[in-house]
């Protein structure tokens, strides 16, 4: 019975690292068509009137971190239990606690569905309150903050950038 057990759990470990593999795919497939418009010197990115060039590479930047966090949603087994769905603990009243809570409540607002919430909770944060790589937690906090952006658009880079939180 154990072993069977065992088989079931590496068939799905097996299928949510191919998902993994074919999201990874297609947001090099979107990085590499952006590299493209970028090297034409005729492209359409150069000869854009109304905006320039770092505005079209901040979309870009956009696009691929949307595809890049692109999930179908919280995997919970037994041994995983969703963050943000408990107390909040007592914090320090410093720029960790502030952080933190912050954090928490974005969480909360995801799990419950509210996505304006949890915009609300990840506005005032900085790039330097999460870990990772400083233009793309850039990126998805311009995805959380622009209000011309999804509600997709937004849950996906909030639950990116929440996986991104930085430990005491």
């Amino acid at each position: 019975m154990s072993s069977s057990d065992d088989r079931d759990a590496d068939r799905k470990r097996i299928a949510i690292l191919e998902e993994e593999c074919e999201r990874l795919r297609r947001a090099l497939a979107l990085a590499k068509r952006w590299l493209d418009a970028f090297a034409d010197p005729f492209g359409v990115v150069w000869q854009k009137e109304g905006k320039r060039p770092y505005e079209t590479a901040l979309e870009a930047l956009k696009a691929v971190t949307v595809e890049e966090g692109r999930r179908d949603g919280p995997r919970i087994s037994g041994e995983h239990f969703p963050l943000g769905t408990g107390k909040i603990p007592e914090l320090a009243r410093d720029r960790v606690g502030y952080v933190t809570v912050r954090q928490h409540m974005a969480r909360q607002a995801l799990a419950d569905g509210q996505i304006a919430a949890a915009r609300a909770a990840l506005k005032p944060l900085k790039s330097t309150d999460f870990a990772g790589h400083e233009q793309v937690v850039e990126a998805l906090l311009a995805v959380v903050r622009d209000t011309r952006s999804t509600e997709q658009e937004v849950s996906e880079a909030a639950m990116r950038l929440l996986r991104l939180a930085r430990t005491r």
